[in-house]
């Protein structure tokens, strides 16, 4: 059966953050998901999914770099140590949120470089967190060009030097049509 849950940075962008719940829970939604909740205490989210009777389906991940670094760098030369301290954040707030998904952006690199290099940091978080279900999902290159996971033979690759089963492949149909010119067929 099909659960929807509502992006609250897409969704009910007219209200406040914190009113975004309540406007989701009285849609229908039994789940939101906040690509990034790191701009305010993990407490207050919490508090709002209970309140407002709703689950979290997923998060985004690694935080934000407020000092104006690229989002999502999993596959960019010398990431490893930025990305453990990065994803350590990130858990903190998924075990005070208790996602049932994390999403990890992989940013930007070339396909051959980034290939080891991804398998490497999501092996990782992986490792770290076996209870967590992690995804990844390729962008198209005309919205995203240079994206480390550019299509699905890249990201199924990956997925499978991980081999991991708590890390997976987020299906989004939008790119997957932007992608291949057909998303059924994927």
């Amino acid at each position: 059966m099909l659960r929807f849950s509502a992006n609250l940075s897409m969704l009910f962008t007219e209200l406040p953050f914190e009113d975004r719940f309540r406007a989701a829970a009285a849609a229908g939604f039994e789940a939101v998901e906040i690509p990034s909740p790191y701009d305010g205490a993990a407490r207050d989210i919490r508090r709002a999914l209970l309140s407002n009777g709703l689950l979290l389906s997923q998060i985004g991940a690694p935080p934000p770099n407020y000092t104006g670094g690229r989002p999502g760098y999993a596959g960019e030369p010398e990431s490893e140590a930025r990305f453990q301290g990065d994803m350590r954040r990130a858990m903190r707030v998924a075990a005070e949120l208790s996602p049932e998904i994390v999403h990890i952006a992989v940013g930007n690199a070339e396909v051959a470089e980034a290939e080891e290099r991804l398998v490497t940091n999501l092996r990782w978080a992986a490792q770290q967190w076996p209870s967590q279900v992690f995804v990844v999902s390729p962008l198209n290159a005309r919205e995203h060009p240079g994206c480390a996971l550019p299509d699905y033979d890249a990201t199924a690759r990956v997925l499978d030097k991980v081999g991991f089963t708590n890390m997976g492949l987020q299906f989004d149909t939008y790119h997957a049509a932007m992608i291949t010119g057909d998303a059924l067929a994927v």
